[in-house]
């Protein structure tokens, strides 16, 4: 399914014709990073399988994600995904340091 036309994405400082790019990056870039979480895993639940399930989740979720933007490609999951990936990220880290 190809990238929704750039009159479907709202318009940023640089225009229209940069939305699509910038939809496609944030795509791939996702689904890449997903990837990576994944192929590292196994590595982790050495670790420990807290670890390692962490990995897997974010791995499943940052792909789902991407998969998410091609076919829906809305302001609004945007507006869902971007703290939801913080909270998964940042936050269990922070948690992680004040330990």
């Amino acid at each position: 399914m190809p990238m929704p036309a750039p009159q479907k994405l709202d318009q940023d400082a640089s225009g229209p014709a940069h939305a699509v790019e910038y939809a496609t990056a944030g795509v791939v870039l996702t689904g890449v990073a997903g990837l990576i979480h994944l192929w590292v895993a196994p590595e982790h639940f050495h670790e420990s399988w807290v670890v390692g399930t962490f990995f897997v989740l974010a791995g499943t979720g940052q792909v789902a994600f991407g998969a998410a933007l091609v076919v829906f490609s809305t302001v609004t999951l945007l507006a869902i995904a971007v703290p939801a990936r913080r909270a998964a990220t940042v936050d269990p880290v922070e948690a992680l340091r004040a330990e």
